[in-house]
């Protein structure tokens, strides 16, 4: 499959997707859990909820900053 002129692979099955929602709900978790530390302790369905609304977490902008600036980078290393 190709967007915008690259090639980026065929679309990934149902099991490659369902394991990759695992495996990112996973980092996400490990991530927020050690972001905890030294926070008031919560359950742990206030912890699924937390970890959830963190995965729905738009960081566009951030992310769209740093690919910005990753472009840039690559383009001037051409000269």
């Amino acid at each position: 499959m190709k967007v915008n002129g690259y090639e980026i692979g065929a679309d990934p099955t149902r099991e490659e997707m369902a394991v990759w929602c695992k495996v990112d709900w996973h980092f996400k978790a490990m991530y927020v859990a050690e972001w905890l530390e030294g926070r008031e302790k919560l359950t742990q369905d206030e912890f699924d909820e937390l970890v959830s609304r963190f995965d729905e977490a738009d960081f566009g902008f951030e992310e769209s900053e740093y690919l910005s600036y990753e472009h840039e980078r690559i383009v001037e290393e051409r000269s």
